[in-house]
């Protein structure tokens, strides 16, 4: 076993099953189902900081409208 993480659910098994079972490299991960969690963690916070930003970005643009 590549790691000891139990990595079930995290990806449909089909899809889990198509990775390799190790990336090993330098600045790789051992592990593909650790590097995929850590890359769909990374996601999930770039989309909610985006998200942040636009609703600022919103309420800014209706700051200025409401002070025109």
């Amino acid at each position: 076993m590549i790691c000891n993480q139990d990595h079930d659910g995290d990806l449909p098994k089909s899809e889990f099953d198509k990775l390799p079972l190790s990336q090993r490299g330098r600045w790789r991960h051992i592990c593909a189902g650790c590097a995929y969690e850590l890359g769909r963690l990374h996601g999930e916070e770039a989309a909610y900081r985006l998200r942040e930003r636009v609703r600022a970005l919103e309420q800014k643009l209706i700051d200025v409208q409401h002070a025109a």
